[in-house]
């Protein structure tokens, strides 16, 4: 596992976003439809959506760093050092 793993993302389809932080908080999962303030998380209920947006997301995201040739946590270490980006 990677830092980007740690990090929080979301991925909309249609009327449902899914939200996921990878530090072992439950996922949260929205109808934006009827809940555009996303203030009920519906993920318990629908566990398939859930599933399915989260491998969506994963197959991104092989997709996009696949054939990337950086170490993509080492640039964000050197770009922090070099203060181009604030540590946290």
């Amino acid at each position: 596992m990677n830092k980007f793993d740690l990090r929080r993302w979301a991925v909309r389809d249609g009327k449902w976003k899914l939200q996921l932080e990878r530090n072992g908080k439950t996922p949260e999962l929205y109808n934006l439809e009827i809940d555009p303030t996303e203030s009920r998380n519906v993920a318990s209920r629908h566990p398939e959506t859930v599933q399915r947006l989260e491998q969506a997301f994963q197959e991104w995201k092989k997709d996009v760093y696949s054939d990337c040739p950086y170490d993509l946590n080492d640039i964000i270490v050197r770009l922090k050092t070099a203060g181009i980006i604030p540590a946290q």
